[in-house]
């Protein structure tokens, strides 16, 4: 934690970075972006862009935990 006058832990690798956030944070939002303002913007994006292509599926690869594809999806 910032602040905690410890010092924080580097991981290892990108793999470990990434299981210590999904361990943190699970689910939420809080995974990959802490700004949920952002968020926001980015799913609206996505969505606004999408929405013109013509498409059966979309495919979603290595995107966090997948609190955004969830979103889209509803």
């Amino acid at each position: 934690k910032r602040g905690s006058g410890r010092p924080r832990k580097i991981p290892a690798t990108v793999h470990d970075f990434w299981e210590a956030q999904a361990k943190t944070h699970g689910a939420s939002d809080q995974a990959t972006n802490p700004d949920q303002h952002y968020r926001k913007l980015e799913i609206e994006s996505i969505l606004r862009v999408i929405g013109t292509m013509k498409h059966d599926t979309i495919l979603d690869v290595g995107c966090g935990n997948g609190f955004t594809t969830l979103k889209m999806a509803k």
